[in-house]
């Protein structure tokens, strides 16, 4: 009778993983291409905890007021409609399983699209190590790059529901994972997570939360112009063509644990989020599109930033204190936020944000913040890699006259 273990005639991988792929392969058979349901499954089996009860009304009371007064603030610094529409900003304050499930549903047509990038793309490139030098260990190597290129959609997709369940239990904003969907009715946001960050960093609570409603508000300005949303969304799907798990890293990933093998397909997702098993991604990306994406992502956060210290110089008093904090938690990021980076293509760290931060206080330096607003009116605003690193360029290019314009270019 064959062994119900795919990996269970392959020298070597018999005895690490009994059982579990056996599992993998079975949800492929049942679950759609997108693997939405294997993603949503994970997340939440993270996300959840069992003690944690409804969101207290007075919780929700306070994020309403705050909510209005960050809204009046970044309308004022931005000069901008939050929402295209004019509405009011609606806010939903909900617990951290709740938050999953809605952004969930809210991100699923770009996961989907993510997810099936990987469908019929074989591992170009496997590295192999010492011990696979010899004939077998080719061998070895061409079946496990065989069944990679298989087992690929769901181990990503597994990924993607272990950095969205890690996400859940410390997300502070709606945007803490940089994917663009269509929150017309609503962003979330997570009360638990803020008052423990203000715990942690012994700040007052109240300007935790007008801090946080500010830069989501100020991200939300940016992200619901369609255009926006539409380069972003194609960039990171781009990207995604790229994505791969490295069979190698993996199989040293499990033997460091410490029985040997994850006991469920929850704790195979559980080390997926925490130890950067998506590290091994493959070194074809477009480079044109790698840059446009770092480019794009890097002027959203550095003008979100600039806009949440601009109304916090305004409105909270002990601004420089929450400022540091926020500071020190980018250089001091968990394994599950680089492996959120791996999936998104654009490695967020502190330098990112200064980089972002410098584009944005050249162009208010050399025209005044008038100027910024127009960043995000139309799709050739966007600024490109090139100027990035030099705003004059990009000021001289947005307000060339109409008929002296051309495609904006790195070249």
């Amino acid at each position: 009778m064959a062994s119900d273990d795919p990996f269970g005639e392959l020298p070597g991988m018999g005895g690490i993983v009994p059982g579990m792929f056996t599992d993998v392969m079975r949800m492929m058979r049942s679950q759609d291409p997108t693997q939405f349901e294997l993603i949503s499954q994970l997340a939440l089996s993270i996300a959840l905890d069992p003690e944690e009860g409804n969101v207290d009304p007075a919780d929700r009371i306070s994020i309403e007021e705050i909510t209005l007064i960050a809204e009046l603030h970044v309308a004022d610094v931005t000069g901008m409609n939050v929402v295209p529409s004019g509405q009011p900003v609606r806010v939903e304050t909900m617990s951290r399983g709740n938050w999953v499930q809605r952004s969930l549903a809210h991100w699923r047509p770009l996961l989907g699209d993510m997810i099936m990038t990987q469908k019929g793309e074989p591992t170009s490139e496997l590295t192999l190590n010492d011990p696979f030098d010899d004939a077998d260990g080719a061998q070895l190597a061409k079946m496990m790059e065989g069944w990679m290129a298989t087992l690929s959609p769901t181990l990503i997709a597994m990924q993607f529901g272990s950095v969205i369940g890690h996400l859940g239990r410390r997300a502070t904003g709606q945007y803490d994972l940089l994917l663009p969907a269509d929150f017309s009715d609503g962003i979330g946001t997570i009360v638990r997570n803020r008052r423990e960050f203000a715990t942690d960093w012994s700040l007052p609570e109240r300007d935790v939360m007008l801090w946080f409603s500010v830069r989501d508000i100020a991200l939300h300005a940016i992200l619901s112009r369609a255009h926006v949303q539409r380069q972003l969304a194609g960039l990171i799907v781009e990207h995604a063509k790229s994505l791969r798990i490295d069979p190698m890293t993996l199989q040293q990933q499990l033997g460091s644990l410490s029985s040997g093998t994850p006991s469920s397909m929850t704790d195979l997702s559980d080390l997926l989020g925490e130890s950067g098993a998506m590290s091994g991604m493959a070194a074809s990306r477009d480079e044109r599109a790698t840059a446009e994406l770092t480019t794009l992502v890097t002027v959203i956060h550095g003008y979100a930033d600039w806009v949440t210290t601009t109304v916090a110089e305004r409105a909270i008093g002990a601004r420089s204190a929450i400022g540091e904090a926020i500071s020190r938690s980018r250089r001091e990021r968990s394994e599950s936020e680089r492996s959120g980076d791996a999936l998104i293509g654009v490695e967020t760290n502190p330098d990112l944000y200064d980089r972002g931060r410098r584009f944005v206080e050249g162009v208010i330096e050399r025209n005044g913040d008038h100027e910024l607003a127009k960043l995000w009116v139309v799709e050739r605003n966007i600024p490109t890699p090139a100027e990035l690193e030099a705003p004059g360029l990009w000021l001289e290019r947005i307000n060339l006259p109409e008929s002296a314009r051309e495609e904006p270019s790195d070249n």
